[in-house]
């Protein structure tokens, strides 16, 4: 510890001095802002740091990791593209953490700190979704080699729907490599088929590790999204690595839908435009690779408006950049990633929509390490590896989110299209109760008529009370030991919170 210590104060020299940041005003907004999404209570990072116990306790770490550029995790090079709600500190707020750190973590005065943010376990997007697909409890039986199953759902739904967010919510981290959800198009009757490597349909959506929901464009004036037809199969691949065999998975699908009758919804397409099925990689190797679309001397044949890009390989990638070629050689670059992390993949949205014209052709290339020093190298000695879905086979694939273009698509800011689900969407407000400080109950003045539910936290982040309230409810707090303790209510995608001291 004293190493780590002495590196953390001799690193702050590069750094630029400021007055003492605490907790409550300086470093609270930024880990709600940009950390403790993954870092609570049930979400996929291994410490909460919802509190000032928690963020204080874990300071040395937080400074590392942000030092480093391991946290937060943005693989994606922002000198080649820019995205929207990109997950990056600045100068300024990396200054803050580590001064705080340095000067013994001061709290400040928690009546100052912002409210609490709110999660739901195991879920980013913090609404109540319009349908829930529930995939089977299932055991893994990958022990000796890798599990590929596919569960397919018959939908109820009298009328189209069109699909404005989607987020896949694994049952079990450690044991969900990946999940691919598409509207089946096949005959196929079975509910659960295994050696089932995807089926023929409409990929809606995807899950691999570090992957954040898929959420369309859409406010008033514009909306897109993907539409599932009224009855329509939906199957959902899952891939159990091998390893974990007797594990239990219950994954589900949350999806939200556009109001029916909401028209003029611009289709949107899922595809993986850019793979190379080709790969051969021996060992003591470090290969390159490229692939094209449309494939030989053909070009695209109607100009296209690009969403998101989402690159995928396994463990032994390094490199990955994606772009296209226009026809006047102007390159359009989709992403470029220089230090590949199978631990932190996804969709990156782009800051505007792409227009990519009539004419154009598409490129990616990779480069691949299977040497001994790559510390992911899934073999010691390394061995032959080739394409293939497990773990420790390679891929090479770029999907592309798109639409047909309409004009002026490269006008549009996605930063403020992709709304639903993203923080932006949530509302805090803050509610007045009395008296405060309190010996034994509290009054709480709600802006709305209804009976609703409270939860009130401590400072540990644990719900310690739940009950009913309304307007006319006195809330007795004869069972709370004395402190400090948040009243959080949830209502209408907006948090209401309000703090107060049990003496």
């Amino acid at each position: 510890m004293k190493k780590i210590l002495s590196y953390l104060f001799i690193s702050t020299s590069v750094f630029t001095f400021a007055q003492s940041p605490n907790y409550s005003e300086d470093i609270a907004p930024i880990l709600y802002n940009n950390c403790t999404e993954c870092h609570n209570t049930g979400g996929i990072a291994p410490f909460s740091l919802m509190n000032y116990q928690e963020a204080s306790s874990m300071a040395p770490q937080v400074v590392l990791s942000v030092i480093s550029g391991e946290m937060p995790p943005w693989p994606v090079d922002t000198n080649y593209q820019r995205y929207a709600h990109e997950r990056l500190l600045s100068n300024s707020e990396i200054n803050k953490i580590i001064n705080w750190n340095n000067n013994g973590t001061p709290e400040g005065d928690p009546n100052l700190a912002p409210p609490i943010p709110t999660y739901v376990v195991g879920a980013k997007i913090p609404i109540t979704p319009d349908y829930t697909l529930k995939l089977p409890v299932y055991a893994s039986s990958a022990y000796n080699e890798d599990e590929y199953i596919c569960f397919t759902e018959t939908t109820t739904f009298t009328n189209d729907k069109w699909v404005n967010a989607i987020e896949i919510i694994p049952g079990n981290l450690t044991t969900v490599h990946h999940v691919l959800v598409y509207i089946d198009n096949t005959n196929n009757n079975s509910t659960i088929t295994n050696d089932c490597m995807g089926v023929d349909g409409n990929l809606i959506a995807s899950y691999a590790p570090g992957s954040e929901p898929t959420i369309f464009p859409n406010n008033a004036n514009l909306k897109m999204g993907i539409k599932i037809p009224a009855g329509a199969k939906i199957t959902s691949q899952i891939h159990y690595p091998i390893g974990s065999g007797g594990t239990i998975d219950s994954t589900k699908i949350n999806f939200f839908f556009y109001e029916n009758g909401v028209t003029n919804i611009r289709e949107v397409f899922n595809e993986p435009l850019l793979i190379n099925t080709n790969l051969y990689i021996p060992p003591n190797t470090s290969p390159n690779f490229t692939t094209e679309f449309p494939n030989g001397n053909n070009f695209l044949t109607k100009d296209l408006s690009i969403i998101s890009v989402f690159p995928h390989m396994h463990l032994i990638g390094q490199e990955i950049t994606s772009y296209a070629v226009g026809p006047t050689n102007d390159t359009i670059p989709f992403e470029r990633i220089t230090h590949w992390d199978f631990e932190w993949q996804g969709a990156y949205n782009f800051k505007n929509l792409l227009k990519v014209p009539l004419g154009s052709k598409l490129f990616a290339k990779a480069k691949y390490n299977n040497t001994s020093s790559n510390p992911h190298n899934p073999n010691d000695p390394p061995q032959l590896i080739t394409f293939g879905e497990s773990t420790t086979d390679e891929m090479f694939v770029v999907f592309l989110q798109y639409t047909d273009y309409q004009q002026d698509d490269e006008n549009l800011n996605l930063e403020d299209l992709l709304n639903v689900g993203e923080k932006e969407k949530m509302q805090f407000k803050t509610l007045n109760l009395f008296p405060n400080p309190t010996k034994n109950n509290i009054k709480v003045e709600l802006p709305f008529a209804e009976e609703i539910t409270y939860s009130i936290i401590d400072i540990n982040g644990k719900i310690v009370q739940q009950n009913n309230i309304s307007n006319t409810t006195d809330i007795s707090l004869k069972n709370l030991s004395s402190g400090n303790y948040l009243l959080s209510i949830v209502k209408d995608d907006i948090i209401y919170n309000a703090k107060f001291i049990k003496e």
